[in-house]
């Protein structure tokens, strides 16, 4: 996926919701993800990511709401492609 679809995608997602989301993902998911946060940001959120325990119970609604504005975000690329 674009770098600039993912940017525009989890643009409008806070930080503690993409937090929740990447929780379980595998580390090039995370870092592409990542990529368009600030570099701080994106430190903190790998050191949260690294403190959590394996309790940490994963949150459907937001991985829900990553992926939808993920979808939105590759139907308006395409939507200004045409």
């Amino acid at each position: 996926m674009d770098d600039e679809i993912v940017k525009n995608g989890i643009d409008t997602i806070d930080t503690s919701t993409l937090l929740e989301a990447i929780v379980g993902l595998n580390e090039p998911s995370i870092e592409k993800l990542l990529i368009s946060r600030p570099k701080r940001e994106q430190q903190l959120i790998r050191l949260e990511l690294e403190n959590l325990t394996g309790d940490q119970k994963v949150s459907a609604d937001a991985k829900m709401a990553l992926v939808s504005s993920l979808r939105k975000s590759i139907k308006q690329s395409k939507e200004d492609q045409d």
